[in-house]
């Protein structure tokens, strides 16, 4: 099997080299310009790389967003990541500073704290008085910990300030920052900085170039990275962030490799089978399909579902204008699938829908704790909280007394917007009810992860005890 390697990054060799001992074989563009065209599914990318034509299994971006600090007070504010700080050691200025400048311009990720502690030690060791700014503490996981207390070794000074007034004046910047009970006065020379949300035209360009959909900051999923480590909107493409990087490389690199063995084993899934007769190639599906399975067929003027790359959610389904798309296909029960234990009788109980990507994770132990009062309570778990629809929830209320879409956490939901749309599905089946005298109470959408059981199961308690059993 033959992976891409897309983007310029310091962890690139070390990819190149879990890949080959992995048994991969690897192709390397860390100038993503140089890629003409891109397309096909998991298993069988097509592209042209620097005028040549090839294929390969799956892809690792590795581009990082740029987050250029902006100017401050009038002075240049140096990039975090990008600079080089070798020089800076051997100067001996101690009536100045270097300053580590955190959650200035948006809310610092962990992987710039951990960079920032790095290289304070470092400066710190070479006897530059160094000063560490920051609004929050991240004290959990990655060594972070240890690094704290090995920079306040060094002579580090750690600084939460609560405002900042910073003015660049004859070379120097001044600096007054604020805890809220004491005021300091800062002299540096250099102000280090993670930066904005930006996320550069490199980046934008990767995501383009891939077909990837970023969130509305023009990430993929890297703020939440402890939800969705390496997966992108595109099945086979996948990302190393910084976090990721930073948090267990070769952890997140064997899970990609196991992904993509997975795969090819795999026997089959429900996909999407577009109807030719009906499809009239208005695109729809093919502009709000999250991960890139839809392609118009100009020659038969249809559209065509590159079954690898569906993920089965039913999104284009339901927003399909003439009916062409269902879901059929390969037809296999997915692992660790709940079936229905049956409807219960005279309409009692409550059916929960769990999206496969977070809730399904959560429900056995959330089941668990509720004990006995889980015996009322069946789960039927879906591919995606976007393909819950309100129809599907309405004929549920005809068995069962409620229903409940149990779905991603708002922002990481790995088809970006599935979480939201099942919310919105639910809020409008409950406005739909108390328009017809009915109780709206019956229906409710909860956001979970895999790591909430106790919230989820608080939250099947409340909804259970939200209105008496007919």
């Amino acid at each position: 099997m033959k992976a891409l390697i897309a983007g310029k990054n310091e962890i690139n060799k070390k990819v190149s080299a879990f890949l080959a001992d992995n048994g991969f074989e690897v192709l390397l563009a860390e100038d993503v310009d140089n890629l003409r065209y891109f397309e096909g599914e998991a298993g069988d990318f097509s592209l042209e790389l620097a005028g040549e034509k090839t294929r390969v299994d799956f892809v690792i971006l590795t581009e990082l967003p740029a987050r250029l600090p902006l100017p401050v007070g009038g002075g240049r504010v140096l990039s975090l990541y990008e600079t080089d700080k070798t020089n800076l050691t051997t100067r001996r200025e101690r009536d100045v500073s270097v300053v580590f400048l955190m959650d200035y311009f948006c809310e610092s990720q962990m992987s710039a704290t951990l960079r920032a502690l790095e290289d304070s030690i470092r400066l710190a060791r070479s006897k530059r008085r160094v000063y560490c700014l920051s609004r929050f503490v991240r004290t959990s996981g990655y060594g972070a910990e240890n690094l704290y207390k090995e920079a306040r070794n060094e002579g580090v000074e750690f600084i939460k300030y609560e405002s900042l007034d910073i003015v660049f004046r004859d070379g120097r910047f001044v600096i007054k920052a604020c805890d809220g009970a004491m005021t300091f006065d800062i002299s540096a020379t250099e102000i280090f900085a993670d930066g904005t949300r930006d996320v550069g035209d490199s980046f934008r360009l990767a995501a383009k170039k891939l077909n990837l959909r970023p969130d509305s900051n023009g990430y993929l999923l890297e703020d939440r990275h402890f939800l969705a480590p390496v997966r992108t909107s595109r099945r086979g493409v996948y990302h190393i962030s910084r976090d990721v990087a930073a948090d267990d490389l070769k952890s997140a690199l064997m899970y990609i490799a196991g992904q993509v063995r997975a795969r090819r084993s795999e026997n089959g899934r429900d996909v999407a089978v577009v109807d030719g007769d009906k499809c009239v190639l208005c695109c729809t599906c093919f502009r709000s399909c999250p991960h890139a399975a839809m392609r118009p067929d100009s020659d038969e003027r249809i559209m065509r579902n590159l079954a690898e790359a569906c993920e089965g959610c039913g999104i284009c389904e339901s927003l399909c204008p003439g009916g062409a798309i269902t879901l059929g296909g390969k037809k296999e029960k997915k692992s660790g699938e709940r079936p229905d234990s049956g409807s219960p009788a005279n309409g009692r109980g409550t059916l929960v829908f769990c999206c496969e990507n977070s809730a399904a994770a959560a429900i056995d132990e959330a089941l668990t704790m509720l004990g006995e009062r889980a015996s009322g309570i069946d789960v039927r778990v879906v591919p995606c909280g976007g393909g819950i629809s309100m129809e599907e929830m309405g004929e549920t209320l005809c068995s069962y007394s409620r229903v409940m879409a149990a779905v991603c956490i708002e922002g990481s939901c790995r088809h970006l917007d599935g979480g939201r749309r099942a919310c919105l599905q639910a809020g409008r089946l409950s406005a739909l009810l108390e328009r017809a005298e009915l109780s709206g109470s019956r229906v409710a959408c909860v956001e979970v992860s895999h790591a909430m059981p106790g919230m989820f199961a608080d939250a099947l308690a409340d909804f259970a005890d939200s209105i008496q059993e007919p």
